[in-house]
């Protein structure tokens, strides 16, 4: 029986036939927390359906409704709880891999698990990565945990997201990460420096972080390999993947996209990529 189905058959009496019609196909799962996309119609009735969740999934503790878009520079999700404990610290184990967050400050993308699975196998033995936008550790965290580079350095300027990357390690027991607050612009300029030269580049990150690809580029090896997140149009798919090797031989590097990866849907007619680049 779906989601859909079960909710109405705990409180579809409480409910109009206008009411049923609106009632959500579907839910994120995060850790023991449900969250869930509601419409401004049913908002005298988010608590009696938070209720309802709770009875169909005795494990789950906490429902949350979305109550704004992700926002600003640094994705922060708005949630608010309609039932349960006000407890949105999550543990969440994904393919043998801990993330640990605040659902109420950061955003996990469960859209992405493929991409997530994908990258640790991707990576050989004893790669320097650079993760310009490593958030929670969403790419560096199985990187480390699943394939064996010698060293990762996760660069981010949100504070809140190099705190539960600092408890993911912890959590996960990983000792090759080096987290780094800051802006990858001046950090990557650092780690030069410091003779750091990647042999992978992560740029994980929407909006496209076009003004990060020359940064991206100094720090990377001749024949290293930029994974870059990219808007695709549907019914333009190669044209929009030339227009990202373009951007990357803006720089006067040369660019062979080696494997682009839909993601998933981003907006209609635009799909999320993740593009493989091997730069010369």
């Amino acid at each position: 029986m779906s989601f859909k189905s079960q909710l109405i058959g705990r409180i579809g009496e409480e409910l109009t036939r206008e009411e049923i019609e609106l009632v959500p196909a579907g839910f994120q799962k995060v850790g023991d927390k449900i969250i869930v996309n509601l419409p401004l119609e049913l908002e005298d009735k988010y608590q009696v359906i938070g209720e309802g969740i709770l009875l169909i999934f005795p494990s789950i503790k906490s429902v949350y409704v979305k109550v704004g878009e992700i926002t600003g520079e640094l994705r922060r999700p708005q949630i608010e709880l309609i039932a349960g404990v006000d407890n949105s610290i999550v543990e969440n184990l994904e393919n043998g891999v801990w993330y640990c967050y605040d659902a109420k400050k950061i955003m996990f993308a469960k859209g992405n698990v493929s991409e997530r699975g994908r990258l640790p196998k991707l990576v050989t033995e004893g790669e320097i990565i650079v993760d310009m936008f490593v958030g929670i550790g969403y790419f560096s965290l199985p990187i480390a945990k699943l394939a064996k580079p010698k060293k990762i350095y996760g660069i981010d300027k949100n504070k809140d997201s190099i705190y539960w990357l600092k408890k993911g390690i912890e959590k996960n027991k990983i000792s090759n990460i080096e987290v780094i607050e800051g802006d990858s612009k001046k950090v990557v300029g650092e780690l030069l420096s410091r003779g750091v030269i990647a042999d992978r580049v992560l740029m994980g990150y929407l909006p496209e972080p076009v003004e990060f690809i020359p940064y991206a580029l100094s720090i990377l090896k001749k024949g290293g390999i930029v994974h870059y997140d990219a808007l695709i149009r549907t019914d333009n798919v190669k044209e929009d993947l030339q227009r990202v090797k373009a951007l990357f031989e803006e720089s006067g590097r040369k660019a062979k996209i080696v494997n682009p990866q839909r993601v998933k849907s981003y907006r209609p007619k635009v799909d999320h990529y993740v593009v493989d680049l091997k730069i010369y």
